[in-house]
């Protein structure tokens, strides 16, 4: 560039950076950038009102929202398989969602309950537990070991079959699930709920 060219670009710059504006030639150097920027806002465009593309975006929107919904708002913890299909049983009777989280025994609950509020906090959550007609001791040795905040708690005189006697009296539990559906069609829910208190209380769970 000759000497007199280079003073000029030099005072030109002086003069615009005093005043606060951007030289031309710097102008003429981003010009390029911010053309390029609109044809790419342009072809962006474009692409997002293809009708595929608009398909794609929608349906993962969709699934996302589902995603959310999905999450359990209502979770029973309980001991074993058994207890798993009746109480699914019993939701299915009084048409109400609810997951069924099996702990394997008793004392896996609290560690059970602290993985499912860990991935929902606003679950509500009911424990059904058997007693094996230690009632009083099975629910203190929850709440010492839980506390008594953020879940319910339905304690079972014995076992989870007790709600079905005498009628199933000598039942083994394969039969018990091949015909707990039936029996739920049949039972008298009134006075079960009267005499047994857990079912009581896992039937004002579903239904609240």
């Amino acid at each position: 560039r000759p000497r007199r060219a280079r003073r000029a670009w030099r005072a030109e710059t002086e003069a615009h950076r005093h005043e606060g504006r951007r030289p031309r030639h710097c102008a003429r150097a981003l010009r390029p950038l911010f053309d390029g920027g609109r044809e790419f806002c342009n072809v962006l465009q474009k692409i997002l009102q293809d009708r595929k593309v608009h398909y794609i975006i929608s349906e993962l929107q969709r699934r996302m929202n589902h995603q959310e919904e999905s999450i359990p708002r209502k979770v029973i913890i309980c001991e074993g398989q058994t207890d798993e299909i009746i109480l699914q049983a019993i939701a299915r009777k009084l048409d109400k969602k609810v997951t069924i989280v099996v702990a394997n025994g008793k004392y896996n609950v609290p560690s059970v309950f602290d993985a499912v509020k860990g991935k929902n906090d606003k679950s509500e959550i009911l424990l059904v537990v058997d007693s094996n007609g230690e009632e009083d001791e099975t629910r203190k040795m929850i709440t010492d070991d839980m506390g008594s905040e953020g879940y319910e708690l339905a304690v079972i005189n014995n076992s989870i079959e007790d709600w079905f006697m005498p009628e199933v009296t000598d039942f083994s539990k394969m039969k018990l699930i091949y015909v707990i559906d039936s029996i739920l069609e049949t039972m008298d829910w009134d006075s079960l709920k009267e005499n047994q208190q857990s079912f009581a209380d896992v039937v004002e769970f579903l239904e609240k």
